[in-house]
């Protein structure tokens, strides 16, 4: 698949991995050590380096391996490290890396259109971690009573491996990677707090109890462990996508309730959940350890009791392998990381292609450290750089296959992503401000997400009832532009049209329409079919708040005269006019949301509105449709409406559709391969 560069000037782009693919590469422990060397070629190394110089121009060859930094660094003479190479670089150069693993931590400082890459059929990693028994040469004590062992490390680490595989820090309710349970809702805590009823304030969070087969709640686990919350890192979801950690600061065991420092932290009235970290006595089962960053004191609790000393036990102790800091034009070509990545800043014209990053970016919570801000987060990121270029980028941690993937919350328009191969491509147009997405990928082992932040600084102005809007550079010449370089928190906004509608998420991603309002399109239990502005009408000529559809919504959909929104769970909810029966069920139109039922177990990834029909991408990255059919615009093979989502013929073998265009009788598909299909009415041409 091409993917083109699309300058953005006047535009800064604050960008975390644009384009991702999650796929499965050989692991770190696989690398060939320089194998570019023909057996026979290795006494000629090193032979007569001392008298070769290298030519102005020429590439700076590097072999962690083979290579010596007082050479020159030819072909072969090469340099023994990246750092040695780029003191000895300009501008223009090129630095050629041999395969190998690379420790290092180096910076690209004032050298434009610098080309670093690996070598041809090289495998490059650049390793972030380092052994406790290898390269710091300490040693573990023996097992405490509980089977814990420590260690005294010579070098801050946040976050551990046991033959590269992540281990997971110390936690309540406990979890694991292994069996994914890390990642499932049910094992976070909740708190009490609903719409309704007032639990506790923004800086308190009161436990709900246990979870029946999961946990017990966190009162009965104090009681029952001698826990004390006090001092341990609350990693809380307050605010639907927005999750923030904070030190808890007091504990009332009476009603189960922590404090936490509120200040800055996204809020919602409702579903909060988390979880704790950050203390020794969280250490409860194989697999957990904690860093105490005030003595450098790793504990860890080995798998089956194992001997510490006995196990290849490595430690992140960097952020980032590679910066680039006043240059412009970089390139970094077929370098993989582990355990470390890569940090562009205000660069323009910056490259970064054909690398497969494993574990590159974790929290900072692992040094005790909670509430990091957005912009000092250690994490992929092109920040303040514009006209940047991400290709062919894997994020893999896992060994097993991955069947679909999903991306929370919606892209913005102009951005496709294949629930089929987790792939990201194409420009944004509907942005509004930055936003962090996370790509879930849905297999049985491993770790299956990855976050990245995509935003441009546009000036929004708030309209009524919270709806935005924004100031675009095709309105007159007269508009102003403020240009607000600081990233922003983010939040997930859509906006859509109907015939006689419009419909906008709030910041709190609720739903608000406006319009006319003869089939209840506006989704508040109301509707006049007088016309608007005559007496009895219920037409609304303000955003007016649609019923209230049970979660946040993360994305809308608007046909002629209906609507739908999907919400963060993965359910769709449809009102307004139900003609056809777009809305998915039986009888005439509805004022309020009626939920769509879209097969057992199934959820919706994106959601589509026609003329007088409705489609949707599911979570097994089929397509469903259903509602009006005279056209066969819903690619069942049939002209027959129907009010059940329905599954679309094959888009051919191996298919899969990642974004789908509507219009009032067609609908055309964008499929994981880059090709085009459509269906429905052809009067005019428009199936090509």
């Amino acid at each position: 698949m091409n993917r083109q560069r699309h300058p953005h000037s006047a535009k800064s782009i604050f960008l975390a991995v644009l384009m991702v693919t999650m796929s499965l590469s050989a692991g770190i422990v696989e690398i060939n050590r320089a194998p570019w060397l023909e057996t026979e070629d290795v006494a000629a190394v090193g032979a007569g380096c001392a008298s070769i110089t290298r030519a102005s121009g020429e590439a700076i060859y590097v072999d962690p391996v083979n290579g010596s930094d007082a050479w020159e660094g030819t072909w072969s003479c090469p340099k023994a490290t990246l750092s040695d190479a780029l003191n000895e670089s300009s501008s223009n150069d090129e630095i050629v890396l041999y395969s190998g693993q690379y420790h290092e931590n180096v910076t690209v400082d004032n050298k434009d259109n610098l080309l670093i890459r690996a070598a041809d059929s090289a495998r490059v990693v650049f390793d972030g971690t380092r052994s406790i028994a290898e390269d710091m040469d300490v040693t573990w004590t023996t097992a405490d009573s509980d089977g814990i062992q420590e260690v005294t490390l010579p070098v801050d680490g946040w976050q551990l491996f046991l033959a590269y595989d992540e281990q997971v820090p110390a936690r309540w309710p406990n979890a694991q990677f292994s069996d994914e349970t890390v990642f499932n809702r049910s094992y976070w805590a909740e708190g009490t707090l609903t719409g309704s009823n007032n639990a506790y304030t923004v800086g308190w969070l009161t436990d709900a109890g246990p979870e029946t087969g999961v946990h017990t709640g966190l009162n009965e686990t104090i009681n029952a462990t001698g826990l004390d919350p006090e001092g341990a890192i609350a990693v809380m979801n307050l605010g639907s996508f927005r999750t923030t950690s904070r030190v808890i600061t007091d504990w009332n065991s009476a009603n189960g309730t922590f404090a936490y420092d509120g200040n800055g932290v996204g809020w919602k009235t409702k579903h909060h959940a988390y979880f704790l970290e950050g203390k020794r006595e969280l250490i409860d089962v194989d697999g957990e350890w904690w860093f105490n960053n005030a003595n450098n004191r790793l504990h860890y609790k080995t798998p089956s009791g194992q001997d510490a000393n006995n196990l290849d036990l490595r430690v992140k102790v960097q952020p980032f392998a590679i910066g680039v800091e006043n240059s412009d034009g970089v390139t970094i070509q077929g370098i993989d990381f582990f355990g470390t990545t890569v940090n562009f800043n205000e660069c323009d014209g910056c490259s970064f292609t054909n690398s497969t990053l494993e574990y590159p970016s974790t929290s900072k919570r692992g040094l005790g450290i909670a509430g990091e801000s957005e912009d000092d987060r250690w994490m992929i990121r092109f920040y303040r750089s514009t006209n940047s270029f991400v290709d062919n980028i894997s994020i893999t941690n896992t060994g097993r296959a991955v069947p679909t993937w999903e991306i929370h919350p919606s892209l913005p328009s102009g951005l496709n992503f294949g629930s089929g191969n987790g792939s990201i491509w194409g420009t944004p147009t509907g942005l509004l401000e930055n936003v962090t997405y996370t790509v879930y990928a849905n297999n049985s082992g491993g770790s299956p997400s990855t976050t990245f932040t995509l935003g441009l600084n546009w000036t929004l102005t708030p309209s009524a009832e919270g709806a935005f809007i924004t100031r675009n550079s095709s309105l007159a010449s007269d508009i102003t532009w403020e240009w607000d370089y600081d990233p922003l928190e983010a939040q997930n906004l859509s906006l859509v049209t109907g015939e006689w509608n419009t419909c906008a998420l709030d910041s709190n991603q609720n739903v608000f329409c406006w319009g006319r309002n003869g089939n209840g399109q506006i989704g508040n239990g109301q509707t006049g079919t007088a016309a608007c502005g005559t007496s009895g009408h219920n037409c609304k000529d303000i955003p007016t708040a649609t019923n209230d559809l049970g979660s946040d919504v993360i994305s809308l959909a608007f046909g002629h005269q209906h609507a739908c929104g999907l919400l963060d769970t993965g359910a769709v909810k449809c009102w307004g006019r139900n003609n056809a029966w777009q809305l998915g069920t039986s009888g005439g139109d509805k004022d309020t949301p009626q939920t769509i039922n879209l097969g057992s177990g199934r959820t919706a990834a994106s959601i589509y509105a026609g003329g007088h029909y409705t489609c949707a991408i599911l979570d097994d990255a089929s397509v469903k449709c259903w509602g009006q059919n005279t056209d066969g615009q819903l690619g069942i093979g049939s002209t027959s409406n129907t009010n059940t989502p329905t599954t679309i013929n094959t888009l051919g073998s191996g298919r899969t559709a990642v974004s789908l265009a509507t219009a009032m009788s067609t609908v055309c598909a964008l499929l994981d391969d880059g090709s085009v299909k459509c269906w429905g009415s052809d009067y005019d041409g428009q199936l090509g």
